[in-house]
């Protein structure tokens, strides 16, 4: 369990500490539970110019307001050409 702790704050600290080569999200896919938004999310990620964030729902914009908008670009991939975004 501690092992897991540690390795989640590590990498966590990791992806901060290089926010600035990250990209901002260029799409946000908003809908309800049960609209097709995780289909959506799939077959966007599927393209091969899509690159995924570090998890599908950031939720930066409900549970995480309270959080740095570094913390919040932490959480996508580093710029190599492609788009990303969150649903």
């Amino acid at each position: 369990y501690y092992i897991r702790k540690v390795h989640r704050y590590i990498r966590s600290g990791l992806r901060y500490l290089s926010t600035p080569l990250r990209r901002k999200p260029d799409y946000l896919i908003i809908g309800a539970q049960k609209s097709g938004t995780s289909t959506l999310f799939q077959l966007l990620t599927d393209h091969p110019d899509i690159q995924n964030p570090a998890t599908k729902e950031i939720h930066y914009f409900d549970w995480s307001y309270h959080r740095s908008f570094l913390w919040y670009k932490s959480n996508f991939p580093i710029n190599k050409g492609k788009i990303t975004g969150e649903a």
